[in-house]
């Protein structure tokens, strides 16, 4: 039940940060005469970003698939033809790099291992104590200190 739970909120984050990339990746600026598509490298950057942050919190690979399922099938809506001629994504050479190189890197993050969370971190996700050494008290408790005499 927990796999599902989390391939679902995956494809809910996947989603959202698809529509916000679909139109980031549109931004562009002239230097010097020629028209540079920096938000394709931006909107990419941000969802690989998303992606492997939300399955180095979360220690679950099934978020991760959920995240690129989620962006590929909101890509695929905005992309797709309504019958009013207002795309989102249109059709072209920046547009369908978006998409190409988008799903080969959403694709890539979702089949590599979350990267794990150092023992600290560990530690406070789950609500352990710490002991002052850096070592996490096996049962939980606090570790105990004894007073000089």
């Amino acid at each position: 039940m927990r796999k599902l739970a989390w391939l679902v909120v995956g494809a809910f984050a996947g989603v959202v940060v698809g529509v916000v990339a679909a139109f980031v990746r549109a931004d562009r600026m002239r230097i010097a005469g020629t028209m540079v598509p920096y938000g394709i490298v931006l909107a990419l950057l941000g969802v690989v970003v998303s992606q492997l942050w939300l399955a180095r919190r979360f220690q679950s690979r099934w978020i991760s698939i959920g995240f690129a399922l989620g962006w590929v099938v909101v890509t695929i809506v905005l992309g797709a033809a309504n019958g009013t001629d207002d795309l989102v994504i249109p059709s072209g050479g920046t547009s369908a790099a978006y998409v190409l190189i988008g799903a080969i890197l959403v694709s890539m993050c979702a089949a590599i291992p979350p990267l794990r969370l150092n023992d600290a971190a560990q530690a406070s996700y789950l609500g352990a104590d710490i002991e002052p050494d850096g070592q996490i008290e096996p049962d939980g408790s606090a570790p105990q200190f004894s007073q000089p005499e």
